[in-house]
């Protein structure tokens, strides 16, 4: 039987199973992730915070004053998910902007032209057609991806600035593998990305998520040994709750 719940109670749960293991080994105890994205995010609020995004946020009339505190703490969850993810898409689309403008776009026609297509699609809410277009970008846009990430690592190398919004960015894509995980009922993403965000707790001092998301992490990459019921069941996407 899997048993999901929060931080608070996960650790209380789980010291009675490590105490009392033949009573309760039949528990699979899972951290839900709700709370867990909720640190995430004020994990990002603490990197940002006295950068400047709440300038951005308030001078362009996205949140009010007392808004920014709560998207910054992580305590508005949609507020804070949709603050973040803006203003990580503004400063994609300047890196963006730049790498254009250095390298031109004569190497990448018809990775653009698949993007025009894809924006067109989008907005006709074709989804089929969204896909295979995605599918068709990812396949053929090596070349451009692997030139992009070289452009971000020689610009993080000559401005600290620059080092410090793509960090900001990374954490973000975090953020959102966390969310798509849960929609998705993407077993192995959600997986992946706690394992990623562990040093977030660690840098940022939830030392509690910390901790008990280790201990989670390590339970749940042994799943398939310990429960294969329950492994099959979350690998079939129904591993947390979707309305």
């Amino acid at each position: 039987m899997a048993v999901a719940c929060d931080e608070g109670v996960y650790r209380i749960a789980k010291e009675i199973q490590l105490k009392s293991p033949e009573e309760f080994g039949n528990i699979v105890l899972c951290l839900g992730p709700f709370h867990m994205i909720k640190v995430v995010q004020a994990s990002i609020g603490q990197y940002i915070d006295g950068s400047g995004a709440e300038t951005i946020w308030t001078k362009n009339g996205v949140f009010g004053v007392n808004v920014v505190k709560q998207v910054l703490s992580g305590k508005h969850y949609k507020k804070s998910l949709y603050g973040l993810y803006i203003l990580s898409e503004a400063i994609q689309r300047l890196q963006l902007e730049e790498f254009f403008r250095v390298h031109g776009c004569d190497d990448y026609v018809e990775e653009l032209n698949i993007l025009k297509c894809m924006k067109v699609s989008v907005g006709k809410k074709d989804k089929e057609q969204s896909k295979k277009q995605l599918s068709d970008f990812m396949t053929k846009s090596d070349s451009l991806m692997a030139d992009f990430k070289s452009f971000k690592e020689d610009m993080a190398t000559k401005s600290e600035t620059f080092k410090f919004w793509d960090t900001f960015v990374c954490m973000v894509a975090l953020l959102m593998d966390l969310v798509r995980s849960v929609k998705e009922g993407n077993w192995l993403l959600h997986l992946h990305t706690v394992k990623c965000i562990l040093p977030l707790f660690s840098i940022f001092n939830h030392t509690n998520y910390l901790r008990w998301c280790s201990l989670y992490l390590e339970d749940m990459q042994k799943l398939e040994e310990t429960a294969p019921d329950v492994y099959q069941y979350f690998m079939s996407g129904k591993f947390a709750v979707k309305h």
